[in-house]
């Protein structure tokens, strides 16, 4: 939790100092609907070994970008993931599935091109597949 108010602390500074040294900055309002964007990606795997034990995974991903200016960029990934262990068969009524919420976020800061700040909070797929 604490890294979390420590990002959004940062992305506030950031945003902060982007528009006082930016005239051209709008401040009328901070979220425009037209500089979000988003799109979304799935996948999913399956493995089965000669000893009779398998595993699946699915993953959907929704990507959110918004771009504050030219300068200041955030990216939302939410992972949402599923996925479970079976033995013997393919009997799916005998597996232990899970899901999980993995969420990955960045704060992007260019104020010119030999200066780049970035923050990220990520978490990774720890299930083992």
């Amino acid at each position: 939790m604490k890294k979390i108010a420590l990002f959004l602390l940062c992305m506030l500074a950031l945003l902060n100092a982007e528009i006082a040294l930016n005239p051209n900055f709008q401040n009328n309002s901070i979220f425009v609907l037209n500089k979000l964007s988003m799109h979304h990606s799935v996948s999913f795997m399956s493995g089965y070994s000669t000893s009779q034990n398998g595993f699946y995974q699915s993953l959907y991903t929704n990507h959110l970008d918004y771009d504050f200016s030219e300068k200041l960029k955030l990216r939302l990934d939410l992972n949402f993931v599923n996925y479970g262990q079976f033995q013997n068969n393919l009997s799916f009524s005998e597996n232990n599935s899970q899901t999980k919420i993995l969420p990955n976020l960045s704060l992007d800061y260019q104020p010119n091109e030999n200066l780049r700040i970035s923050f990220e909070i990520k978490q990774y797929n720890q299930f083992g597949f």
